[in-house]
């Protein structure tokens, strides 16, 4: 396909085109055509920069994309480098594209889940794209540890769809004025919001003590695990093994509130052994024949004081 010097919209999906962009007509896409998008990263922008101004940036496998509006989905970071270094590039660019082939765009780096969820206007995009590769760790039987790079981005999307009220009932439980770093971690909110779907109300009460730390005592499981937590912060202890033991750990301080025990030592000797132990206790729900948060809410609107930690 020769080189033009402006995008032909008319063109059908299939078809390619090579265009030469100058810094002018990158502004004019960007101000007129710009569409669903993740946020710029200006340390990628820089880079496709430099590599212009030097003339090391080859034309791209990748081509700068629009739907079938004619609104631009994949490519602004080239755009905006160009306007930035006032420098032309060539680009392959593809036009009339489905609203499928858009969401499956993988340019420069990787498309990820929360930006998918950021360009989906998802609040917490990054947070809950992190809470879902925990859900995925507890629902996977053979994971022996949490990872983000197992599953395919249509998997976690598919996590996604089925837990998203409950990533959101766990997100929205933290309205304390006063955030405490080291609390509010994936590990954390992420095995609470796949615990929600078994003991809803249970989980939600749980969840509000534990990131609010109000109407908790010492000798709650709650207050135990955000000791835990707190400790593991403060020890910067972040590796793949902590976060799978925090997991854990938090199932096992809601599976001890649910019983209304105190938490035992928690400690992980093999991982898919107490995954095991814990998992079935979540799967079968006992009706416990009570119903405290109504109670709970009335005192925590109450303002109750927070717990020694």
């Amino acid at each position: 396909m020769f080189l033009n010097n402006e995008i032909d919209f008319s063109f059908s999906s299939w078809q390619n085109q090579i265009v030469r962009i100058a810094p002018e007509y990158a502004q004019r896409i960007l101000n007129e055509r710009s569409g669903r998008n993740r946020q710029v990263n200006e340390g990628r922008v820089a880079q496709y920069m430099r590599d212009m101004q030097s003339g090391k940036f080859s034309l791209s496998p990748d081509p700068i994309t629009f739907d079938r509006q004619g609104l631009l989905r994949s490519g602004q970071h080239r755009l905006r480098a160009s306007v930035k270094g006032q420098v032309s590039f060539d680009t392959r660019v593809v036009v009339n594209q489905s609203e499928e082939v858009c969401e499956s765009l993988d340019i420069g780096r990787a498309r990820r889940l929360g930006d998918v969820l950021e360009i989906d206007g998802v609040k917490y995009s990054n947070e809950s794209a992190s809470m879902v590769s925990i859900i995925q760790f507890i629902e996977d039987d053979d994971a022996g540890s949490i990872s983000t790079s197992k599953y395919s981005l249509q998997e976690k999307r598919e996590v996604y769809a089925r837990h998203e009220a409950s990533i959101k009932a766990i997100l929205e439980t933290n309205d304390s004025s006063e955030y405490v770093q080291g609390i509010g971690v994936a590990p954390v909110t992420g095995a609470l919001a796949w615990a929600y779907r078994y003991y809803p109300q249970e989980t939600l009460k749980f969840a509000k003590q534990y990131l609010t730390g109000l109407m908790l005592t010492e000798a709650m499981p709650a207050n135990a695990l955000r000791k835990s937590m707190l400790s593991m912060h403060s020890r910067k202890e972040s590796s793949q093994s902590h976060r799978t033991n925090a997991a854990l750990h938090t199932l096992s301080a809601l599976r001890a509130e649910i019983e209304g025990v105190s938490l035992k030592k928690f400690k992980v000797t093999d991982v898919l052994s107490s995954k095991r132990k814990l998992k079935p206790f979540f799967l079968k729900p006992r009706a416990l024949g009570r119903d405290f948060l109504p109670a709970f809410e009335a005192g925590f609107m109450q303002g109750q004081v927070q717990a020694s930690i």
